[in-house]
């Protein structure tokens, strides 16, 4: 992967309009009018499931409430959380991960018993119908909460934005917008073809670095 500079969103989206020599498939300032900017969603979304570096977020929007077990998500998350904290007399104390039975094992008293939570489970809310934490034991006051998520970067959304899509994967996002707009919009095929080559490339150079940060691939013997 040859060295790059680092480059807001509206010089990203300056190097795809140049290379597809279309200066009206892009806005200044941005809006959603910008095909261009549809595009490197797309092409992010696509890559956020597919390759990316996951990058730890940290959410301290939510807190638990007197004698509520349930606590939903931030916004936008559906999984677990890497890890769950509770600010407990200006101390962050963890908060451990159990299985969702074991919780209705423990937690049988028809008045749940309410303390400081030290675990939770992961859950469908019947309170509100989202994903959230089922907290153990029944929260006895108001304390904040810190969860930290490992998620891919989301997709740029300012002109001054600089982000990992716009940094190291910038080439990838650069070469795979042009491919797509030639391919389902501008009916270019050759030119089409010659950026998925260098798609297939960079692919290939991103999948390496990826591994080598998780550690490598391990594989597990059988005998």
């Amino acid at each position: 992967m040859a060295d790059v500079t680092d480059l807001s969103y509206l010089q990203l989206r300056q190097r795809i309009v140049d290379q597809l020599n279309r200066d009206d498939l892009d806005t200044e300032p941005l809006s959603d009018s910008s095909v261009v900017h549809q595009f490197v969603k797309d092409r992010v979304l696509h890559y956020s499931r597919t390759l990316f570096y996951s990058s730890q977020f940290i959410d301290t929007s939510k807190s638990t409430s007197a004698g509520v077990a349930w606590v939903d998500l931030p916004a936008g998350w559906q999984s677990m959380p890497s890890f769950l904290r509770l600010l407990y007399n200006g101390v962050w104390l963890p908060v451990y991960p159990i299985d969702y039975n074991e919780i209705l094992r423990l937690d049988v008293l028809q008045v749940a018993v309410q303390s400081l939570p030290t675990s939770y489970a992961l859950r469908i809310s019947p309170l509100s119908g989202n994903m959230a934490i089922r907290l153990y034991t029944v929260p006895n006051g108001t304390y904040q909460l810190e969860f930290t998520m490992d998620k891919p970067p989301a997709a740029p959304s300012s002109d001054s934005e600089v982000s990992f899509w716009t940094t190291e994967a910038q080439i990838l996002i650069i070469e795979s917008v042009c491919e797509h707009i030639c391919r389902r919009k501008l009916n270019r095929p050759i030119k089409a073809a010659e950026h998925a080559r260098n798609v297939e490339d960079e692919e290939n150079e991103l999948t390496s670095k990826t591994i080598r940060i998780n550690g490598g691939i391990r594989v597990k013997p059988y005998f």
